[in-house]
């Protein structure tokens, strides 16, 4: 077989790879024939993770492209020397192996790094929506006593785009909750999962950190500033931090943030805060963040 038609046939190869995937892709997020059975303008409720979910599900055909670029790109830096060889009747037959050896190897290491790097962005993100999930429901059981929860309340700051985790409305208060979830250190008990927190700042095993602490009242503070602006409510929103899975000694209760464990942060919100609002400017409140909340479209829900 001349060198011509073997690289030939490689490019045949890449090209087939890349067209079924991309026939697979396609087919994927292709609809259904037939109606659609709701209005095409209908919203859903976001969920808790909300954003996490949709992060992870781009994360998740970027992990396809990738794995299809470490099938294609071996294949191309192989027939690339071999093509050239043959055009320009290359008189140094040793450079050209070296070429056909190093053009694919180098492929590779590119290919995996890049598949190394998505596999850990989705670990991340798959713990971290598995944690609001948990912390979602620990907190529905507030419904029963009146409150309203919301998930994934989008916001937009001076910063760009985020989200605050959770917001209950309840008890004429208002309350924001940040959902923090760690790693443990693995083969280590006791003191080395536990996290205390006395009123300034978080102790963990391995040292002190305020970053979690002013991200939830940063987050409390916008969405006092967006009621203001929006109902023209003075609305004192109070901030919770919690971590699942974690030991937590929480903070004095005059402190800024209720820092507590999923399983208990219910408990707290009921006994702590204790809001002015009256329930005609808590049913505003709870209308604003609805509408707020409520922006899935088919079109964006995960595939």
């Amino acid at each position: 077989m001349s060198p011509l038609s073997t690289v030939f046939g490689f490019l045949v190869y890449a090209a087939f790879m890349a067209g079924l995937f991309w026939l697979a892709f396609l087919q994927r997020k292709k609809r259904r024939e037939g109606r659609f059975p709701v209005p095409e303008d209908t919203l859903a409720m976001r969920r808790a993770g909300e954003q996490l979910s949709a992060d992870l599900a781009r994360l998740d055909e970027k992990f396809e492209c990738h794995f299809l670029m470490l099938l294609v790109l071996p294949v191309l830096g192989l027939a690339a020397p071999l093509l050239l060889a043959t055009s320009w009747k290359a008189a140094n037959p040793a450079g050209v192996l070296v070429a056909a050896a190093a053009l694919p190897l180098a492929a590779v290491i590119f290919g995996v790094k890049k598949l190394l790097k998505t596999t850990e962005r989705i670990r991340d993100s798959r713990l971290a929506l598995y944690g609001e999930r948990l912390v979602g429901d620990q907190l529905m059981s507030l419904t029963d006593h009146g409150y309203a929860v919301f998930h994934d309340v989008p916001c937009l700051g001076g910063g760009g785009r985020f989200n605050l985790d959770h917001v209950v409305v309840g008890n004429g208060a208002v309350c924001v909750v940040e959902t923090k979830t760690y790693r443990k250190r693995a083969g280590v008990n006791g003191e080395a999962h536990k996290v205390s927190y006395d009123g300034q700042k978080l102790v963990w095993p391995d040292g002190t950190s305020t970053d979690e602490l002013e991200q939830v009242m940063r987050a409390a503070e916008w969405l006092r500033n967006d009621l203001k602006k929006h109902l023209n409510l003075e609305v004192p929103v109070r901030a919770a931090l919690t971590m699942p899975g974690w030991y937590v000694k929480g903070g004095p209760p005059q402190a800024p943030v209720l820092v507590e464990n999923p399983k208990r942060l219910p408990h707290f919100i009921r006994e702590r805060f204790q809001g002015s609002l009256k329930r005609d400017q808590e049913d505003l409140v709870r209308r604003h963040l609805r509408s707020l909340c409520e922006t899935v479209s088919y079109e964006e829900m995960p595939v």
